[in-house]
């Protein structure tokens, strides 16, 4: 159906229109002034959309229009209706209103076709499948039309040099135990001595794990071979590459009984045992902690000054603290063991003995490792192209994402927004994993998201806010910095003093509270994960009479610790193994290199100063996306709660994570808020060095009838700083009820009748 003619009914008119179908010019739906037509700021993403209910009746041509395209397309058909009212001075024609007919709600009756008008089309969709996870690596849309293969980025993750600590302590509940050894001598023949030994792993019970392929609890596994070697006795087993760790000994102290000693020579060793060959435990080396000798030579042990073996029977033995380094390569394990070794005597057809009862072993086993991994890299989307391909593979519609502050020059923007450089990335991709269904043990699952978790996470670290624009007869989703949609300059004044006004606190927008964060982050089974800085961070604000948080958490996660213990666990090394990080969306604030891929910023990319208050501080990433700096970003709008408490303070209460670090941003208008002051993640912060905030707690309500130039005005668009932004983004001017002017941001407008008006109060 082609493009009919208008006949113009008086100074309004109606058009459908349906993108296979073309547009027609209608007479006036029966119940179009009776509508209950709005515009509604949404208070989760801060964007205004028309909002409609009541019922609409077509006739004449709009009924052919209208169920030709039901025929083809049924409950899913997209019809759009606009609203166009003509100059009363000009001969020039004006959007007033558009919506989408929701056909689900058809009826006909009397040769009429009655619908609900609702905001419909793009923001419908985006609404009906917010929470429905998408696999971003599909090649079709949700309604199975083909899209392009994936196109992705490449990220050099240099790594985080990580502090790792595992304690061991001696089991209390069995620390008590015997090693002998014995021979039965059938005739005596004149031979030699018979060596033998026992040893058994020291019954150490595990109180902090940052290591991986560590024992949990070692066995009290007994050996008769010296040299033998076995997965239950070793305390970390098995690496997959090399490694030097400082293995400490401290307040080590036992009671050894020795009950027969039928020996010729004899020691007691504590011993560290280094085993090569993976699961064949081959030994390779013995560093001796402590020994205790008869008739032996300590030379022979690699140990110095041992006590006296008869002379410690009986007494309670402490063993210098001391620490070893020691370097394991692939493949290679280790065990702390306890050995009695002895030369048995020859007996007149008896059997010959030596037996040592330890009591009460105590102590305590550290292994500390500053710890590096080799450079690797990772698949990963860039923030725009994420948008992109979710509302492509949501939607069927290309080319409606658009996105200053995730744009970057290198994609067809004017300049790098703020959060342009954000990449993402999953465990996965992380770990090396490559789709390959050929291979039936491949563990690989597919990069998911949802809609809602990703503008959530982004509206979360980047303070965003998400709204859908016209641009001609296409819908464009739009997301920005929040400032967007709250510009500081007069876009709409209504010319006259408004009526029956109503004045309130908006007591959503004050906070007693705050929580901003990560849903993950500084809470992992490896201890040293609390040094990682980027979990959630907890304050309270001076507002004391409501309990009402201001609540901004990432579903993505952002912390270094998160990422490294997973890119750890390779699939080279690792291919058959999962983890419980392997399907995690994670945030990384990159920067691109000459080479064509990214890399992570460091501190220097930043900030002044180098970071304090965390390990290695030189490979520390994601410094711009913690906590504290996420509360800055969101600080005007958290100010304008405590604007009249200028000089009070939000207080740090609560961290799941490394809260000492300290940064000192550089000033940089263009990406964050800042004000040159170094900050703890732990920090208060008085109110005043927030951000200025752009509104005030109050709710104006007032009626002022909606004319021909203020609904023009409404659907219009002004050009502000070089953009083009909508009417609706700015200051409302009126005359209030004292003669005076004032200003406002829109929350609410009903324009049919008297006009009824909502708007939240500007600062000065």
């Amino acid at each position: 159906m082609g493009q009919v003619n208008p006949a113009y009914n008086n100074r309004a008119e109606y058009e459908l229109y349906q993108k296979g179908y073309g547009s027609m010019i209608i007479s006036e739906p029966i119940g179009w002034k009776t509508d209950d037509k709005e515009m509604a700021r949404n208070e989760d993403y801060d964007g205004i959309f028309p909002k409609f209910s009541n019922n609409l009746k077509f006739y004449g041509d709009a009924v052919d229009f209208i169920q030709a395209v039901k025929d083809i397309f049924d409950i899913n058909a997209e019809i759009r209706l606009s609203k166009k009212e003509k100059h009363p001075y000009e001969d020039t024609w004006y959007l007033s209103y558009t919506g989408y007919l929701d056909m689900s709600t058809y009826t006909y009756e009397d040769n009429k076709i009655s619908l609900k008008f609702n905001s419909g089309g793009l923001e419908q969709e985006l609404k009906n499948r917010n929470n429905k996870k998408i696999e971003i690596e599909r090649t079709n849309t949700l309604d199975g039309q083909p899209i392009p293969d994936l196109e992705t980025s490449k990220v050099k993750l240099e790594g985080r040099r990580i502090f790792l600590r595992s304690k061991w302590e001696m089991d209390q509940d069995n620390n008590d135990f015997s090693l002998t050894t014995s021979y039965n001598w059938d005739v005596f023949d004149g031979g030699s001595d018979i060596i033998q030994s026992k040893k058994i792993s020291l019954p150490l019970k595990l109180e902090q794990n940052s290591h991986q392929n560590l024992a949990q609890t070692p066995t009290t596994f007994f050996s008769t071979v010296m040299n033998q070697g076995d997965l239950n006795q070793m305390l970390m087993f098995d690496f997959s590459r090399e490694r030097t760790l400082n293995v400490s000994f401290k307040d080590i102290g036992f009671k050894p009984r020795i009950t027969e000693f039928d020996v010729n020579w004899a020691y007691i060793a504590i011993q560290i045992n280094v085993y090569e060959n993976g699961f064949d435990f081959d030994h390779k080396s013995t560093t001796t902690i402590y020994a205790a000798t008869k008739n032996y030579s300590s030379s022979n042990l690699n140990y110095n000054n041992p006590d006296d073996l008869e002379q410690i029977s009986n007494q309670w033995v402490d063993v210098n603290d001391q620490s070893f380094d020691i370097t394991l390569l692939e493949g290679e394990s280790f065990e702390v063991a306890i050995l009695i070794r002895g030369a048995l005597e020859r007996q007149l057809v008896n059997r010959s003995r030596y037996y040592v009862d330890f009591d009460n072993f105590l102590g305590k086993v550290t292994v500390e490792e500053d710890s590096e991994f080799q450079t690797t890299f990772t698949k990963s989307l860039l923030a725009h192209e994420l948008g992109e391909r979710l509302s492509h593979i949501i939607t069927g519609r290309t080319n409606i994402f658009k996105s200053e502050v995730l744009g970057r020059t290198a994609i067809g923007y004017e300049k790098n927004g703020m959060a342009s450089m954000t990449a993402l990335s999953h465990g996965f991709w992380i770990r090396g994993f490559e789709k390959d269904a050929s291979d039936e043990e491949n563990k690989y699952k597919p990069f998911t998201t949802t809609w809602k978790d990703y503008i959530e996470s982004l509206q979360a670290v980047w303070n965003l806010g998400l709204g859908i624009e016209n641009d001609g007869k296409k819908e464009i989703l739009r997301i920005e910095d929040k400032k967007y949609f709250y510009q500081k300059t007069v876009t709409i004044k209504l010319p006259y003093q408004v009526k029956n006004v109503k004045r309130s606190v908006a007591k959503k927008k004050y906070y007693s509270g705050i929580e901003i964060g990560y849903e993950k982050g500084g809470e992992y089974e490896q201890a040293m994960g609390l040094d990682e800085y980027n979990g959630t961070s907890t304050f309270i604000t001076p507002v004391k009479t409501i309990d009402n948080d201001f609540v901004k958490k990432s579903k993505y996660s952002a912390d270094s610790y998160g990422r490294e213990f997973t890119r750890r666990k390779s699939k080279t090394l690792f291919p058959t193994e999962d983890t419980d990080r392997d399907n995690d969306i994670h945030l990384m604030d990159v920067k691109p290199t000459e080479l064509g891929h990214f890399k992570m910023r460091k501190w220097q990319d930043d900030f002044d100063e180098e970071p304090t208050g965390i390990y290695s501080p030189e490979t520390a990433t994601n410094l711009r996306l913690t906590p504290f700096c996420m509360l800055k970003r969101h600080g005007w709008i958290i100010r304008a709660s405590v604007s009249k408490f200028p000089d009070e303070w939000i207080r740090y209460t609560s961290s799941t994570a490394n809260s000492r670090l300290k940064t000192k941003m550089s000033i940089n208008p263009d990406h964050t808020y800042v004000n040159g002051q170094e900050y703890a993640e732990n920090d208060d912060i008085i109110s005043n060095e927030l951000e200025r905030e752009r509104f005030v707690p109050e709710w104006i309500e007032f009626e002022h009838v909606v004319e021909f130039e203020t609904a023009r005005d409404l659907e219009g668009y002004t050009t502000i700083l070089g953009k083009r932004i909508p009417n609706k983004y700015g200051l409302i001017e009126f005359i209030n009820e004292f003669g005076d002017k004032e200003t406002g941001f829109l929350f609410n407008v009903k324009p049919n009748e008297k006009g009824k008006w909502k708007i939240l109060k500007a600062s000065k």
